[in-house]
């Protein structure tokens, strides 16, 4: 796999750690190359001028769109109006973290699994509802800061309601279309 000449893995989530989530804009957003990560990533659109290749599947998506990588899933983002700034939030989750926070009830493996079925990655919950999610993310972006025990359990605790939150959202999206 690391002699594909269109794949890359710098994007990786070191091993180990349980989630990232990053909240970035770029002014002068520089080309991708195609890749894949072993964990899944949750990928929200806010403002740009995009295209974005999902194992082999061309979508363009506009504020209000949610993507979802599952884990060895090849995707790609291409600007289509580089002049634009690029703004998105996005959030790693490795699968170990995922078991960890799920219970009978409420799994959120299996709530993915459902959200991508056949080969369904790109979700509209909308603009206000994913402008809606920002300042949480963010709250876990800054308190993330403050690596002391305590702190990283509640951060961990705000990631899990926020993925609560986040899921539901997104299952609301795949019913209402």
């Amino acid at each position: 796999m690391d002699n594909h000449p269109v794949w890359q893995l710098s994007n990786q989530m070191p091993e180990g750690r349980e989630f990232e989530i990053y909240h970035a804009l770029n002014t002068n957003p520089l080309p991708t190359i195609y890749q894949e990560h072993f964990f899944y990533e949750l990928y929200f659109i806010l403002r740009g001028a995009i295209r974005v290749i999902v194992d082999e599947v061309d979508v363009q998506p506009v504020l209000g769109t949610a993507l979802i990588y599952p884990p060895h899933c090849m995707h790609r983002v291409i600007h289509t109006d580089p002049s634009l700034p690029y703004e998105r939030f996005y959030i790693y989750l490795s699968r170990e973290f995922l078991n960890a926070i799920s219970t009978p009830d409420y799994n959120f493996t299996e709530k993915l699994t459902l959200l991508t079925a056949e080969g369904r990655n790109c979700l509209q919950p909308g603009k206000q509802a994913v402008l809606a999610l920002v300042p949480m993310a963010d709250e876990i972006i800054e308190a993330a800061k403050d690596t002391s025990p305590a702190a990283t359990l509640a951060n961990r605790c705000r990631m899990t309601i926020f993925l609560i939150h986040l899921l539901d959202l997104l299952q609301d999206s795949v019913v209402a279309s």
